[in-house]
């Protein structure tokens, strides 16, 4: 399985049906779920430094790339950061109403999240 599955099933449940609150906290779950892995994948293949003190994967993956020097990766770092903040409200706030923003939001971050990463790569 690749990160990228986790996107493809996001972008098809919210193509399907992007009404119904299970699909658009279905589609936020799965897009971060994918822009998560993808990002996982790439800090340890640029050996970003891991946070000593663990404070939780996802918020240390956040910071491997908040705390570099560069101002691309603290881009991803901050995109991701915004994403979790969507999935956890999606996965565990079912009190408050999910709107089909969010859920466009979180699928346009995935992809340039992605855009981002490749234009690092390709210039190394």
């Amino acid at each position: 399985m690749e990160a990228s599955d986790f996107f493809t099933l996001s972008e098809e449940i919210f193509n399907r049906d992007s009404n119904s609150q299970a699909s658009l906290r279905t589609v936020v779950n799965c897009a971060y779920y994918a822009m998560y892995h993808t990002c996982l994948e790439f800090a340890d293949h640029h050996n970003l430094p891991k946070n000593k003190k663990s404070r939780g994967v996802h918020s240390d993956l956040i910071n491997r790339f908040t705390t570099h020097k560069s101002k691309k990766f603290k881009n991803i770092g901050d995109m991701l950061k915004r994403s979790k903040y969507a999935r956890v409200q999606a996965d565990y706030v079912l009190s408050k109403e999910l709107d089909k923003k969010t859920a466009e939001s979180v699928i346009a971050i995935y992809t340039k999240i992605l855009r981002e990463i490749q234009q690092i790569d390709s210039k190394n």
